[in-house]
């Protein structure tokens, strides 16, 4: 791919006095472990195992211990001794070039060699058939920095192009490239960091750096442009109806959000679009289409080995393996009072007809959601045979208290305050919360994988009443 602007040739280490605060523990490049033996000197530096004959350049990676820039001796000591307590962060340099800068565009998590990059002559004219375009404009008090265009080939950098911003203005210009989202960046933290995806269809692209970074131009950023606008309105639709209380129109327009998603996967299933949209909304498809998710499947993952798809078969066999305990006896066990008393769910069952058992937890915001949606059932049920008892799964007792307060639940709460996982969770196979479980009056599980709005329906069936 020819662009105009290089890579350079390293990365500028980043000062001493240049905190990260909020990189807690420490950010490393896996990959590069099982190569580091061939390094002699700093270890900060991984050079190129390309063709020795060839001109390479050396590629900077930064590692962060505890918030602090290291070198990686310093890592790889710690690591010898078993003194690092935990390894996260981002494998792929988009993630990077987003949150922390262009800086970053070889990530603290991964490595690459600007080999292989063209140089586009300044001069060649712009072919509007085989060429995009990009005209940009942003706040002018950008003016004189640089701002750069990443391109990716399975999560890899596969270019970099370089422009100056003038008059809250830039451009840039190359050979249309739409194998992957390419991604404008400027700013590096602890400043702040712009970014927005774009296609690099043919022809000409506009780019406004604003709250929304809007992208137009060329058939690919028009209809992505309406997609995530149309997305976005139904969104705001059912939080709307969330907040009005409006059950039957949120679930309504929630199928039609489904619908219209599957539609524009099948209509784009040939180009980017229709991969971007099958990774961002599978999940909807999982247990609530089954037949549209294994059709889905068969076309952008056939061989179920993205992570996306293996995300979502882990939780169809957690779905199956609920519902094969339909009928078992629930489980007993110990638990806490908010006013620190002991009790047992052995104390509720079979003082009712019925028991939901809602699992959630103050850090869960799905949780605190669906809170409106259970007391409006408990409110509809409670004198028909219904009683709620909502388990927490925090490990820390004020942030429980606390949210108990905010929510104000109506029904009896209890906690073993061991957090996720412990042995209640594992019993109860809880991956995700919110989960809710309905038991008989003899204790039998008679569903499972319930919510708010769920067990609305599961009680209607039950008690044979509707509204």
């Amino acid at each position: 791919m020819r662009l105009r602007g290089l890579m350079g040739a390293g990365l500028d280490q980043m000062g001493r006095d240049n905190k990260i605060y909020h990189m807690k523990t420490v950010f490393i490049i896996l990959l590069v472990l099982s190569k580091i033996t061939v390094m002699a000197g700093s270890y900060d530096a991984v050079p190129s195992l390309h063709d020795n004959k060839k001109s390479v350049d050396t590629v900077k990676v930064i590692y962060y211990l505890d918030g602090k820039q290291v070198p990686f001796s310093t890592i790889r000591e710690k690591g010898q001794k078993g003194e690092l307590g935990s390894v996260e962060g981002q494998d792929e340099p988009k993630h990077a070039i987003r949150q922390y800068g262009e800086k970053f565009r070889n990530g603290v998590l991964f490595a690459s060699s600007v080999e292989g990059m063209e140089e586009k002559e300044a001069d060649e004219p712009y072919d509007p058939e085989t060429m995009f375009q990009l005209n940009g404009k942003i706040d002018s008090r950008y003016d004189g920095k640089q701002i750069m265009l990443f391109t990716f080939r399975q999560d890899t950098i596969h270019s970099v192009d370089t422009a100056v911003v003038q008059n809250g203005t830039f451009r840039f210009l190359g050979d249309e490239y739409v194998d992957d989202f390419s991604l404008v960046s400027i700013g590096n933290y602890p400043d702040k960091v712009l970014s927005s995806e774009v296609i690099l269809n043919k022809g000409s692209i506009y780019l406004e750096f604003d709250t929304l970074n809007r992208v137009w131009g060329g058939e690919l950023n028009d209809k992505f442009l309406a997609f995530r606008d149309s997305i976005e309105s139904l969104y705001t639709q059912m939080r709307a109806f969330d907040a009005a209380s409006q059950h039957d129109e949120y679930a309504r327009t929630f199928k039609h959000h489904m619908a219209y998603t599957y539609d524009f996967m099948v209509e784009n299933q040939r180009n980017l679009l229709g991969l971007y949209a099958f990774n961002a909304f599978l999940g909807h498809y999982t247990l609530e289409d089954p037949s549209r998710f294994e059709e889905l499947c068969d076309w952008f993952d056939k061989e179920r080995k993205s992570a996306v798809v293996k995300r979502e078969l882990r939780h169809k066999e957690l779905y199956a393996q609920r519902q094969q305990s339909q009928g078992d006896k629930y489980i007993d066990f110990e638990l806490q009072t908010p006013s620190g008393e002991t009790e047992r769910l052995s104390d509720y069952v079979g003082k009712s007809e019925y028991i939901f058992i809602d699992f959630w937890a103050s850090w869960c915001g799905p949780c605190i959601a669906d809170m409106p949606y259970l007391k409006k059932v408990y409110e509809k049920y409670k004198d028909k045979g219904l009683e709620v008892i909502g388990i927490s799964i925090d490990h820390d007792k004020k942030s429980w208290l606390k949210a108990l307060e905010r929510v104000d639940a109506p029904w009896r709460h209890l906690s073993d305050l061991k957090g996720k996982p412990s042995p209640l969770t594992e019993a109860y196979r809880i991956n995700e919360i919110p989960y809710g479980i309905l038991l008989n009056k003899e204790g039998s599980i008679i569903a499972t994988n319930l919510r708010g709005l769920v067990l609305d329906e599961k009680m209607q069936e039950l008690i044979g009443e509707t509204e």
